[in-house]
């Protein structure tokens, strides 16, 4: 039992400290706008990166639905025979220049044979593969409106968390001052009741007052690094942000124009184009296929 819990003490050392070293490694880099937080945020995201993938996926499965509208194939077979017994006859030798009524022996046959054959073939006329190239195009599409999609949702993620920042250091900005008052007035409210003027009461709500903002205050500064902690993790925790915007100077005009049109719903209609367009391609399955077949030997 000791050595079990010697043992779990041990590890969530180690797990503290490596979050303590992977915390303090991190750079700090100051933001004083969102516009700069999003190009990090889209230089670092691996959203980003995942996304070009994908449209590079579509457009290769659009052009291979393309290429196989006519699905060219050249079946290719060899077979090779080696006749190790091969048939013996006796010819009169006569034939070669030997002398009259002998016989030699002779062996008819080719010992090896080779035999190679290529088929080429294309379709002159699928249904399924044209209609394989239409839902490419609408896969393309959709991966493309996904992307966006994806985009826009994580710019409002980073968006809340950078206000979220922005207006927490505010509101510590009025706390601290809140608490400066009420710890002026506590030492006023302690003076006058050394000197007899007021109850003890008046005291001990004052100190509730100043003990109530000072644990605020401790909320305010956790749920700040909090904030902090989801903005590194939008920057792949390349380095810690730091936000210097101040909300009370804050312009409107900087605030960015959303997006026009509902992607949402472009999203869903595609996603339903899509299935549609796949049965057609599984009904185009069963019609019948025009095609080129040749043989060489």
């Amino acid at each position: 039992m000791y050595k079990s819990y010697f043992y779990k003490s041990f590890m969530l050392f180690v797990f503290t400290f490596c979050i303590v070293s992977i915390g303090v490694s991190q750079d700090v880099k100051n933001y004083t706008s969102l516009e700069e937080v999003w190009k990090d945020v889209k230089q670092s995201n691996t959203l980003f990166k995942n996304a070009a993938i994908q449209s590079e996926l579509a457009e290769l499965a659009r052009k291979t639905a393309i290429g196989n509208i006519i699905n060219p194939r050249m079946p290719v077979s060899f077979t090779m025979l080696d006749n190790t017994r091969l048939q013996n006859n006796f010819i009169p030798a006569e034939i070669f220049g030997g002398p009259a009524g002998t016989f030699r022996e002779v062996t008819f046959g080719q010992q090896y044979n080779a035999l190679l054959s290529l088929q080429p073939q294309f379709d002159i006329f699928n249904l399924s593969a044209i209609s394989q190239i239409k839902s490419a195009k609408i896969n393309q599409q959709l991966t493309e409106s996904q992307n966006l999609l994806n985009e826009m949702t994580l710019y409002e993620s980073v968006n809340a968390t950078y206000y979220n920042i922005v207006s927490l250091k505010n509101q510590r900005v009025v706390l601290a001052k809140n608490i400066e008052i009420a710890t002026q007035i506590k030492a006023k409210v302690t003076d006058r009741y050394q000197e007899g003027i007021i109850r003890k009461q008046d005291v001990n709500e004052a100190e509730v007052n100043l003990i109530a903002l000072q644990d605020k205050l401790e909320q305010l500064e956790y749920n700040i690094s909090l904030q902090k902690n989801i903005l590194s993790l939008f920057l792949e925790n390349k380095w810690k942000p730091a936000v210097e915007e101040d909300l009370l100077n804050y312009v409107l005009d900087n605030v960015p124009v959303p997006i026009s049109g509902n992607i949402q719903y472009k999203n869903a209609m595609l996603q339903s184009k899509m299935l549609h367009q796949d049965i057609k391609v599984l009904q185009h399955q069963y019609y019948p296929t025009l095609s080129f077949t040749s043989s060489l030997n």
